[in-house]
């Protein structure tokens, strides 16, 4: 196996040799077999379908692969256009739109494209120019635009000093990695993971720098569903955004610092860090800790 990613309840395999496995639940078609089943084991999609894939990448319930020639292909649930496919070339099921197998997307068919991530409901498409797409649902900001439209996709981010080198997506927020080191994030900062600072916005629609990176040059970025990832080249790993204390006695000494009336969770608390902190210096827990009520 040479790459695995996860959505919300399907995975994909990419096996060395270019092909595609998947399982998981299969009701919006995310898993690529042209039906809706779900598997409890990986099953291959068939190299007439698709073939000589170089990254494959999971949604909440849609699936994009990048081939060795820099084509996009997607499938699954595209009720808000987070394929990047015209309505004409979905089809309709009880639910909405969907593609029950990998289609190239024509958008990108004169585009070779270097990387995809994928978010909730939203996608973000690079190229091997440095160029960032994004299309689906953007009315958290995701998408990088203001006041954005279902079934279009947009260019994002004009043209920045240093080129784009990698996306990464959470559920509803995007992260870009410039070649000069910087990291820009856009989208819901509803629980820290833009890493811009509880003063700013909630909702941030166009890509901003973190700036609280600026000093170090980062090599690469990752976002789960609610928090983001960096490395440095001084091999240093921040973190930012919404994770949870589980340890006992550290929830104890938590809830001691901020008492709340109505906890009822006693196993877990969430951990809020607004901004980007190194992982050996998390344990300063009086600036990151907000308890669930």
């Amino acid at each position: 196996m040479a790459w695995l990613s996860c959505g919300f309840e399907h995975c994909l395999a990419l096996t060395s040799d270019g092909l595609i496995a998947s399982w998981g639940c299969g009701a919006s078609g995310s898993l690529g077999h042209n039906d809706y089943l779900s598997y409890t084991e990986p099953k291959m999609i068939e190299p007439e379908v698709l073939k000589d894939v170089s990254y494959v990448e999971c949604g909440g319930y849609h699936s994009a692969a990048v081939t060795k020639a820099g084509k996009l292909f997607m499938w699954g649930r595209s009720d808000v256009g987070q394929l990047g496919l015209p309505k004409d070339k979905v089809i309709m099921d009880e639910h909405g739109y969907v593609m029950k197998q990998p289609m190239e997307v024509a958008y990108f068919s004169d585009i070779t494209v270097k990387a995809v991530a994928l978010g909730e409901a939203h996608s973000v498409v690079l190229d091997c120019e440095g160029q960032v797409y994004t299309f689906g649902w953007g009315e958290l900001g995701q998408l990088g635009v203001q006041n954005s439209r279902t079934f279009q996709v947009y260019k994002i981010f004009g043209t920045p000093a240093a080129k784009v080198v990698k996306v990464a997506s959470g559920a509803v927020f995007s992260l870009a990695l410039t070649s000069d080191g910087k990291v820009y994030s856009w989208g819901s900062g509803q629980n820290g993971q833009l890493g811009l600072g509880n003063s700013s916005n909630t909702t941030t629609f166009v890509p901003t720098l973190v700036e609280n990176l600026s000093d170090f040059k980062v090599l690469d970025i990752q976002c789960g569903e609610s928090h983001s990832l960096a490395v440095t080249e001084c091999n240093s790993f921040f973190a930012w955004g919404q994770g949870f204390a589980t340890s006992p006695s550290l929830i104890k000494h938590l809830k001691d610092l901020s008492p709340t009336k109505n906890s009822q969770k006693d196993k877990q608390l969430d951990v809020i860090s607004y901004y980007p902190k190194l992982l050996s210096k998390v344990d300063n827990f009086q600036t990151l800790v907000l308890p669930n009520s």
